[in-house]
C-alpha cells in the first residue's frame, strides 16, 4: 500500500481503532473486528484519511461482498477451462479452486449439484467428501448413472429440488 499521509499510527490517525485492543495494544484485533462491516469500513477509511490507492483492500471487500454463488461459479468456471485437457484425476481434484470450493463445505453442495444438472462434470469426490464419506453413486454403472444418483440423494436431503 501507498499511502501518502504520512502521520504515524495513533497520533490522531483515524485507523487506529482498526488495529488496536480497547486495552491499547496496537496490532491486535479491537471489538469492531467483530463487525460485518470492518472491512469496508477500514478501506473507506484509508481511502478518506490517507487518499490511498487501496487495490488490495477493495479487492477483498469485493470479494467479502460476492454472494457464495458468485465465488462459487468464479472458481469452478476456472478449474473446468484449467483443468479439463487433463484425464488424470490428480490433477484435477487437487486443482486450487476445486480444493478451495471443497474447504467451504457443505454450503456448496447445492450449487454443485445445480451445476451438475446444467453441465454435468467431476464433482464425485467433492460430492463424497463434502457428504461425510457417503458415495450416492456407489451403484453406478456409468457416468450419467453417477449424475442421477447424486442429483436424486441431493433432492433427498434437500439441497436441491428437482
Amino acid at each position: 500500500m501507498h499511502f501518502t499521509n504520512s502521520q504515524p499510527l495513533g497520533e490522531g490517525n483515524d485507523l487506529l481503532p482498526f488495529f488496536q485492543r480497547p486495552s491499547g495494544s496496537l496490532f491486535s484485533p479491537s471489538p469492531v473486528w467483530n463487525s460485518s462491516s470492518w472491512l469496508s469500513s477500514l478501506a473507506a477509511a484509508l481511502r478518506s484519511s490517507h487518499g490511498a490507492t487501496l487495490h488490495a483492500a477493495a479487492s477483498i471487500v469485493a470479494a467479502q461482498e460476492l454472494s457464495l454463488e458468485g465465488w462459487f461459479n468464479m472458481r469452478a468456471d476456472r478449474w473446468e477451462r484449467e483443468t479439463g485437457i487433463h484425464s488424470s484425476p490428480v490433477i484435477r481434484f487437487m486443482y486450487k479452486y476445486y480444493q478451495s470450493i471443497m474447504a467451504r463445505g457443505k454450503d456448496v453442495i447445492p450449487y454443485i449439484l445445480n451445476r451438475m444438472k446444467k453441465k454435468p462434470d467431476d464433482w464425485f469426490w467433492a460430492l463424497r467428501h463434502l457428504a461425510d464419506d457417503y458415495d450416492a453413486a456407489s451403484d453406478a454403472n456409468s457416468f450419467d448413472g453417477a449424475v442421477s444418483a447424486w442429483l436424486k440423494w441431493g433432492v433427498e436431503n434437500d439441497y436441491i429440488s428437482e
